[in-house]
C-alpha cells in the first residue's frame, strides 16, 4: 500500500497557500493584511502680477534706452505703447506711456514624501 503522507503534505502546502492568496486579496476579516500608504503631492500655480501702466515726461538729455532700463522696461515696449516712428525723436516734455511690466513667480518645488520601508508580506492567521 503506498504512503499517504506525500498526498497530505501536497494538500496542506496546497490549502495554505490558498490561504495567504486569499489573505492577500483581502478575503478574509480575521486575516493579518497590510496596505501601503498612499501620498498626495499638490503643487500651487504659478503667480502672475501685472503692474498699472504709467507716464513718464521726458527730460532734458533722456534717451528711451536710458528711460527704458530706469523703468524695468525695453525700448520696443515704449515704442509700441506710445506708436513712435522713430525712437531718437522725444522731445523735452513729451508725455510717454510706459507699459506695464509682468511679473510672474514660480511656484515652490514639491516635496517628495518620505520614503517609507516596504510593507511586509501579508500571511494568513493561522
Amino acid at each position: 500500500m503506498p504512503s499517504r503522507a506525500p498526498r497530505l503534505l501536497a494538500v496542506a502546502v496546497g490549502a495554505a497557500l490558498a490561504l495567504t492568496v486569499l489573505a492577500g486579496c483581502g478575503g478574509d476579516d480575521d486575516a493579518a493584511t497590510t496596505t501601503a500608504p498612499s501620498t498626495t503631492t499638490t503643487t500651487a500655480p504659478a503667480t502672475t502680477t501685472t503692474a498699472p501702466p504709467v507716464t513718464y515726461v521726458v527730460q532734458a538729455g533722456d534717451s528711451l534706452s536710458a528711460i527704458a532700463e530706469r523703468l524695468g522696461t525695453t525700448v520696443a515696449e515704449i515704442v509700441a505703447a506710445n506708436g513712435l516712428t522713430n525712437p531718437d525723436q522725444i522731445a523735452e516734455g513729451q508725455v510717454l506711456v510706459i507699459p506695464p511690466s509682468t511679473t510672474t513667480t514660480a511656484p515652490p518645488a514639491p516635496t517628495a514624501p518620505a520614503a517609507s520601508a516596504p510593507a511586509p508580506p501579508t500571511t494568513a492567521a493561522p
